[in-house]
């Protein structure tokens, strides 16, 4: 009995030393993590948590967040070593109660999560292309920075400019995401809906004609809800729609709002034909018949087959479009 004990003690202390090995280790790249004013003196609540322990010290919390897949943030309390691990980035969450109080603590969170964070944390960010990791499903992804339009801070999940990739895809390309962040691109509907969750958003959009004469539309309160339709949803009580440069009265955005993504493969009309077979590419439709843009049609052909926004050039086709968001 006695060697049975021994071997347990054993088991337990040498768990102990490898676990403190893994923590304390100096090879490895742990998470950087930021103080956020903002929640110092909560905690999140209990269905939110992955973990509470007690460690050292802030650093050493941290790293427990790191190696454990569920943690995306994390609060420490000084004075009784308190450490918790939250399975959510509280900045910007839309629940209504995420946090109870929990004087003394402080809230540490991963930058990072959008194109608007690394720009706060670097406000001399260029546009370019960058790693990210979103706050839910912290899988690193490379995104496409704008940091130079209205203020900058844009994530952009759609691109087009030169024809070289073809939107004509289907279901499983759109929620994946498919081409290259260095040239024409969607980012994948799983990003997009994940990254537009951390908090109010503002949707932009970008259309060049070929003259090369420029217009955009943006809009608030920009979410996206998934339940196997990716729609574009603008919440009523931050909604506002703004248009610049674009000479006819055509309105993108308003169109598109609350409709169901379509796709070759992925029909959301009962009682139509399948409008994204019909148009040769995969949008959100309201019907088939007047499409005000569809920014995924043929590249260099003139709607309502084509690649277009009503609004700038009529049914010409474009020369380039982009669209993306930025938290607010």
């Amino acid at each position: 009995m006695e060697n049975v004990k021994f071997r347990a003690l054993s088991m337990c202390i040498l768990i102990f030393v490898v676990v403190c090995n893994f923590l304390f280790s100096d090879g490895i790249r742990w998470t950087k993590y930021n103080v956020e004013s903002g929640f110092n003196g909560y905690r999140c609540i209990p269905s939110l948590t992955v973990f509470e322990t007690n460690t050292a010290d802030a650093s050493a919390c941290g790293k427990l967040c790191h190696s454990d897949s569920m943690c995306s943030s994390f609060i420490y309390q000084q004075d009784d070593l308190k450490c918790i691990g939250c399975m959510v980035d509280l900045f910007g969450q839309r629940l209504s109660n995420p946090v109870v109080q929990l004087p003394g603590s402080t809230y540490y969170r991963s930058h990072r999560v959008d194109c608007k964070d690394i720009l706060e944390n670097n406000r001399a960010a260029a546009s370019g292309i960058y790693e990210i990791k979103p706050w839910k499903s912290k899988s690193k992804i490379k995104v496409l920075c704008d940091m130079e339009t209205n203020g900058g801070g844009w994530t952009v999940f759609h691109n087009r400019f030169n024809g070289t990739v073809d939107f004509y895809r289907n279901f499983t390309d759109y929620e994946n995401g498919f081409g290259d962040t260095a040239g024409e691109f969607w980012l994948g509907f799983k990003y997009i809906e994940e990254m537009a969750k951390t908090g109010r958003s503002e949707l932009m959009l970008q259309v060049t004609a070929k003259n090369g004469s420029t217009g955009h539309e943006i809009a608030d309160g920009f979410t996206m809800i998934h339940g196997n339709e990716y729609s574009v949803y603008f919440e009523e009580h931050f909604y506002n729609h703004e248009k610049h440069g674009l000479p006819y009265e055509h309105e993108c955005l308003p169109k598109i709002a609350n409709e169901p993504f379509t796709t070759m493969d992925r029909d959301m009309f009962e009682f139509e034909d399948n409008c994204a077979e019909e148009m040769h590419s995969a949008w959100w439709y309201l019907n088939c018949v007047y499409v005000i843009c569809d920014l995924h049609g043929k590249y260099g052909k003139n709607g309502p087959a084509g690649y277009y926004h009503r609004g700038i050039t009529g049914l010409e086709p474009l020369k380039a479009s982009r669209m993306m968001f930025r938290r607010k």
